[in-house]
């Protein structure tokens, strides 16, 4: 018993002084943010002039890349050599846009703009600025009535459940190809 050390080890100490912080969901603080993002959220009509300089609309922006592209980036300012900037959510996606910014920056120039090349700038994007529904609703016509022949077919099924479904079924698609034919 004379050689061993009396109480707790030297690492017990050391780790039960020392905290892990966890990040958790929606947790501000728990990730870096850029100077510009945070001096975005405190003075944002410091940053208004910045915006009016990007002469590609949100727009003609959604035009050029498409919806899903859209509300994960957005132009921020065209400089004189022909750069533009983008916002982009993540770096994922700026290495996506990478890969494409040779036919992005032809789309942009047959809309007009003398945009050379792209570069993408990691940070918040301001939400999406479009209506809640996202697409056009799809009609649904009403059920037409069924030819006899097919009727008589339909009839011969044995199972009740199962008739019904099949005439329901058959009754929605003939209007369907009838509403197509016209």
């Amino acid at each position: 018993m004379a050689g061993q050390p009396k109480g707790k080890s030297l690492l017990y100490w050391l780790n039960k002084k020392r905290q892990r912080r966890r990040r958790r969901r929606g947790d501000k603080g728990a990730y870096p943010r850029t100077i510009q993002d945070v001096l975005r959220a405190l003075e944002p009509e410091v940053f208004q002039a910045e915006r009016e300089r990007c002469p590609v609309t949100h727009a003609q922006w959604l035009e050029v890349v498409g919806i899903r592209i859209a509300d994960r980036s957005e132009p921020r300012r065209l400089d004189p050599d022909g750069t533009l900037l983008v916002g982009v959510t993540t770096s994922v996606w700026a290495q996506e846009l990478s890969l494409l910014s040779t036919s992005l920056c032809a789309r942009l120039r047959s809309n007009g703009h003398k945009v050379n090349s792209l570069r993408f700038a990691v940070g918040q994007v301001a939400p999406p600025r479009r209506g809640p529904e996202r697409y056009e609703p799809r009609y649904v016509p009403a059920p037409v009535p069924i030819p006899g022949e097919l009727q008589r077919e339909i009839n011969e099924i044995e199972d009740e459940g199962l008739r019904d479904i099949i005439a329901k079924a058959a009754a929605s698609s003939l209007a369907i190809l009838k509403r197509v034919k016209k």
